[in-house]
């Protein structure tokens, strides 16, 4: 089994990842692990909790449930556009028919950031429409946007916004210094530090 990688314009074919926002695909590029298959590997096995979404890059794979039903999934059908069999514990058996391709993301990960894209977009909107945001809606959403928010529950970042307060520095001034408790997060808005 080799690893290698996918591009974006491969990841944005899968569904539900295509709804993902362009930062957020580059994220889950970050996070991707692509393996290859022999003939008659199995990708995983009926009652397997590999907590993977795993999605079929080219071969084709044959999925045999426990009453020995199976039914078989080609690279480039719609079928491949979906997870292969993403239901945890694993309803079935998947082997590969000839050589496989596939790109594995962490569910738990792929899960969270698809929830936080959604709802990120949300509170885009929301800064957008509220006349109080409207100097500082560039700033905001460029910081939305960067990886600094992506472990903050999306409902709680308009809460965040709100409690900031905006200070002035002047030049040479000392704002934090090195082994001091910290109290607050300072965000440059403006300027250079």
């Amino acid at each position: 089994m080799a690893q290698e990688s996918i591009d974006k314009s491969l990841l944005q074919t899968f569904v539900p990842v295509n709804a993902l926002s362009g930062d957020q695909l580059d994220w889950l590029l970050d996070q991707q692990e692509v393996c290859r298959y022999a003939s008659g590997d199995a990708l995983f096995s009926l009652g397997d909790q590999d907590n993977t979404t795993i999605y079929l890059l080219s071969g084709r794979v044959e999925l045999t449930d426990e009453d020995g039903n199976s039914h078989t999934v080609s690279a480039g059908d719609t079928a491949s556009w979906h997870p292969l069999e993403h239901v945890q514990p694993r309803r079935s058996t998947a082997k590969a028919v000839g050589e496989v391709s596939v790109v594995r993301f962490d569910s738990f990960r792929l899960d969270t950031i698809l929830s936080w894209d959604q709802s990120a977009g949300y509170v885009i909107l929301d800064i957008n429409a509220n006349s109080a945001y409207q100097n500082d809606r560039e700033w905001m959403i460029r910081l939305l946007k960067s990886k600094l928010f992506h472990r903050v529950p999306p409902t709680n970042i308009l809460e965040i916004f709100r409690r900031l307060k905006a200070t002035r520095h002047k030049e040479g001034e000392v704002i934090i210094r090195q082994g001091e408790a910290a109290d607050c997060c300072y965000i440059l808005k403006e300027g250079v530090c």
